[in-house]
């Protein structure tokens, strides 16, 4: 242990006397020749003056961990050190900047092409249970600016589990007055019990030169160590030009446990133009466990011309086998006998058989999205969700009881 945290020291020390050595080879060189370029700036400009300066690029190689360029008017010099290290450039073009110090790096200019910012702390690229954040700006004298922001993270709850969440956010605005903005979130939930839960939200608006488009949607999922297992998703998009519009919406959702199975999706699609206005339905589901096979679809279609004339056109097929009797089993059922009551009979088929409308429900579910969570190694969930040790839980509480007992003093005195 003792060699290792030496060795981590002298590793520190070699940085760190490499860093002050560049920097007194940067100052150094800076001190001799300052002179001779600030008059030569005042006699011919700031291109005289890097014409006077442009042989510091020659002996750069010579200087441990420095860099220095002039060209197209600009120079630019930067410190780099085991991958560590900042630049700066500046001249006719504007100055900008950067920096790295690993676990944080920043950036920023201001040129005649415009001006920038931005900042991370972490690696957004990681997986999403290490913590990170990155946000960036940038824009041009034209008016047009962009912003975007990503953060994620984990949340321990000891005995229980780990929630890991990221986020993230965009904006831009163009010149000619359009602009947008759009966000989603991701929530995931691991339990010690073996329970698994999540789900995502995303929107977004953009306005067009002459028209807007709306995004917005989710989906969830839940899985737990009983066996129940459930997911469920929406999709909508609206896109408008002048008064067309083209709208969509997209739902769907799967569920197993309990000895029951099933699936269920919608589409609904609408397009309004030159005044016509087309809308299309269709949905499809199941659900079959202990005796019960149900299956069913629908479509719906209908035009309305710009003069007002509807056409429109309804197709169902479904089969439905066992539901009496599994009502029949329940308390309702029982009660219906009691009461000498009649139930109506539930089961009942279009003409197809429940094999052949499952296998057209089967193939409509499919072309839905499945959602996705990420996962945390075994190792890494250990340590999210291990207990606090009792030391330290009792090193809190006893600094707690002096500052009660600190406070109590105050009040006396």
């Amino acid at each position: 242990m003792g060699d290792a945290v030496e060795g981590v020291v002298d590793t520190v020390s070699d940085v760190g006397d490499a860093i002050g050595g560049a920097v007194k080879d940067v100052a150094t060189t800076a001190y001799d020749y300052g002179s001779s370029a600030a008059s030569t700036v005042g006699g011919g400009g700031w291109s005289a003056a890097l014409s006077t300066i442009s042989f510091v690029e020659d002996i750069s190689p010579d200087i441990p961990y420095v860099d220095v360029e002039v060209a197209d008017g600009q120079l630019s010099a930067g410190v780099d050190v085991y991958g560590y290290g900042a630049g700066i450039s500046v001249g006719e073009h504007g100055v900008s900047g950067q920096f790295d110090a690993g676990l944080i790096s920043a950036e920023g200019g201001l040129t005649d092409q415009g001006w920038n910012f931005g900042m991370s702390m972490g690696d957004t690229g990681w997986p999403s249970y290490l913590p990170a954040m990155s946000f960036g700006v940038k824009g041009d004298y034209d008016g047009n600016v962009a912003a975007e922001f990503e953060g994620q993270g984990a949340i321990p709850i000891p005995g229980y589990g780990v929630v890991v969440a990221e986020a993230g956010g965009q904006f831009h605005r163009n010149s000619d007055g359009t602009w947008g903005v759009a966000g989603q979130v991701q929530g995931d939930y691991y339990g010690l019990d073996g329970t698994r839960a999540g789900g995502s939200l995303y929107g977004g608006y953009a306005r067009t030169e002459d028209g807007s488009v709306v995004t917005a949607g989710g989906s969830g999922y839940i899985q737990t160590a009983g066996g129940l297992s459930a997911s469920a998703n929406v999709d909508y998009s609206r896109i408008q030009q002048g008064d067309d519009i083209l709208e969509s919406l997209d739902a769907g959702a799967q569920f197993k446990g309990y000895g029951f199975e099933g699936g269920g999706r919608m589409e609904y699609d609408r397009a309004v133009m030159d005044g016509n206005e087309v809308i299309s339905f269709d949905a499809a589901g199941k659900v079959s466990g202990h005796g019960l096979e149900a299956a069913g679809t629908a479509s719906y279609d209908e035009l309305t011309t710009a003069d007002g004339k509807t056409v429109s056109d309804w197709d169902t097929q479904y089969s439905v086998k066992g539901l009496d009797d599994l009502v029949g089993d329940t308390k309702i059922g029982a009660a219906a006998d009691t009461l000498g009551i009649d139930l109506p009979k539930l089961d009942g088929s279009s003409g197809q058989s429940y094999a052949a409308i499952e296998q057209d429900v089967d193939s409509y579910i499919a072309r839905n999205p499945t959602y996705e969570s990420p996962e945390i190694p075994a190792d890494v969930m250990q340590s999210f969700t291990a207990p606090v040790p009792e030391q330290a839980t009792a090193s809190v509480q006893s600094e707690s009881d002096a500052l009660e007992q600190s406070l109590d003093n105050l009040d006396d005195f």
